[in-house]
């Protein structure tokens, strides 16, 4: 089959993949904030500009590369959403454009296989929350290089002594690994998968029987890819030692992160774990298909060693996604994330195994045979994008509507309008990024709000949270923003609440309410401080 000749180049085709997914993600640019959890990934960021370390004065649990990313975005230009937007969409990209050069390899003649994948992973991502920017779009753009460069130490290391230059792969292997694991702990767990592939690797193309040697070169590999992750933490921790916050560093990324994962509220449930996994098979039901079927296409077609070497990296890579899973026994849709790329190398080769037997030399058939694929897999988010992009185009650029669709933005700029500089607000159950985008000042490093009022979450911080809540209404905040109705009345702290409505019903009244969504419509309530001057 013959080779779509824009691809022939690599820049091209990586820019071909990174255009391609901002367009598809082009309605992301006009939302301020999908979740919480990109919000509080951009106010640590922005912290990090001005200078503090994370966990200082924005607190999380989460290590701090991504931080550290967002804040290399957000140095470019004075806009908060715009750069991480185009970020998100430059990693995921980068990721179709690893999936395809993984698929393609050396032959291209496998270009159609290549193609498949990277359109796969590029329209998967808009599905388990991926709008948003969350860190499994980025970490698992690290691993996909990581594991790339273990294919070429493999393939130069068959059955033969191993040198210092080839072991270099090894080191920049583990080093992306390190940088993936400096951005969410559970990438750590495909440095296992990073192994078990190499060794099934070398051992499937050795012709040395000589067990002594094997296992000392692999024992070098081991302790040459270690080293990455290794140095890149040590600066880390160094750094922070070197400010006199080491402490902060360790509660906020061992600590909290071994309490969040071993406390007693949050055991394994083989049910919910089979319900989470259920609606993943009905969400992603093309390529969990394909992953299904490829143990019955496996002997009806043959695989060269390639192909078999793929099918080993998105197996070990599996085992390291199903792993995360258990590990954090949580099962929002975003944990799902990291399963695509593999899902998308299988899914491909399935396909195109399908698809190229009777195509023989023709170009636009089995590139039509891919859109009507996608557009069956990826119907409902394809038709979502659509309508939602034309009404963007229609309101915002024709009708001139600054914030339509986009509630938090219009919040923002309302309480922006209303507050001086140095005056404080307190978000108590709604999306924190309003604090960035209206520049009010902080009232407390723990601006995700389930660490201050969620009954769980409020387990894993080094603070009462009563004790917080009151120091913050303290400061005299110029406005509270709260949800009319109480979140989750059971996973909730009452006397947190009861804390806030006291100081509401003595020193606050609501100024300005807003019906956010349809079904069902949610209300924010904007209460004022009345001692304050309302100018």
């Amino acid at each position: 089959m013959k080779n779509v000749m824009f691809l022939d180049n690599k820049w091209v085709a990586i820019l071909f993949f990174i255009i391609l997914s901002i367009i598809v993600r082009f309605v992301t640019f006009f939302h301020s904030s999908y979740d919480w959890d990109e919000s509080l990934y951009i106010l640590g960021a922005l912290e990090l500009l001005n200078g503090n370390l994370p966990y200082l004065t924005v607190w999380d649990h989460k290590p701090p590369g991504i931080f550290l990313l967002f804040a290399a975005a957000l140095n470019l230009t004075e806009s908060i959403i715009f750069p991480i937007r185009i970020l998100s969409c430059i990693f995921v990209g980068a990721s179709a454009y690893a999936i395809f050069i993984l698929l393609k390899g050396n032959d291209k003649n496998k270009w159609l296989m290549g193609f498949i994948g990277g359109l796969l992973y590029i329209f998967s991502s808009l599905k388990n929350g991926g709008l948003a920017a969350n860190s499994e779009l980025f970490y698992t753009t690290f691993i996909l290089y990581s594991f790339i460069l273990a294919i070429k130490f493999v393939a130069i290391n068959r059955g033969k002594r191993q040198d210092w230059n080839e072991f270099s792969l090894i080191f920049f292997a583990g080093f992306l690994l390190g940088l993936a694991g400096l951005i969410n702990y559970l990438a750590l767990l495909y440095c296992g998968a990073l192994g078990i592939f190499v060794i099934i690797c070398i051992l499937k193309s050795s012709t040395k029987n000589n067990v002594i040697l094997f296992t000392l070169q692999l024992t070098r590999a081991a302790i040459i890819g270690a080293s990455g992750p290794i140095i890149i933490f040590s600066i880390i921790i160094t750094l922070y030692f070197i400010s006199g916050s080491l402490d902060e560093f360790i509660f906020a990324n061992y600590t909290a992160n071994h309490q969040y994962i071993t406390s007693e509220h949050q055991p394994f449930d083989l049910n919910i774990f089979l319900s989470s996994f259920g609606s993943q098979l009905g969400a992603n039901w093309l390529l969990w298909l394909c992953v299904f079927l490829a143990p019955f296409m496996r002997s009806k077609v043959s695989l060269d060693n390639d192909e078999k070497q793929i099918l080993i990296l998105s197996i070990c890579w599996l085992g390291a996604s199903f792993l995360a899973i258990f590990i954090s026994r949580l099962y929002w849709p975003h944990y799902f994330l990291q399963f695509n790329p593999a899902l998308c190398i299988i899914a491909a080769m399935v396909i195109y195994k399908i698809l190229c037997p009777s195509l023989k030399q023709a170009v636009m058939l089995p590139i039509f045979g891919v859109l009507l694929i996608l557009v069956g897999g990826f119907y409902t988010q394809i038709r979502d994008i659509t309508k939602e992009t034309l009404s963007i185009v229609k309101h915002i650029y024709i009708n001139d509507e600054q914030y339509w669709g986009d509630d938090i933005a219009i919040i923002s700029q309302y309480i922006k309008d209303r507050i001086i500089s140095g005056q404080s607000i307190y978000i108590v159950d709604y999306n924190p990024i309003i604090y960035a985008l209206s520049g009010a000042e902080l009232p407390t490093r723990y601006l995700m709000p389930p660490h201050l009022i969620g009954s769980r979450t409020s387990k894993i911080i080094d603070v009462d949270p009563n004790d917080e809540v009151k120091n913050i209404l303290e400061l005299q905040p110029v406005y509270i923003i709260k949800k009319r109705l109480r979140p989750e009345p059971e996973g909730t702290i009452d006397s947190v609440y009861e804390l806030i409505n006291t100081r509401l019903m003595e020193e606050y009244e609501v100024e300005k309410s807003y019906a956010i969504g349809s079904s069902p419509i949610m209300y924010i309530d904007l209460y004022r401080n009345k001692s304050l001057d309302r100018e």
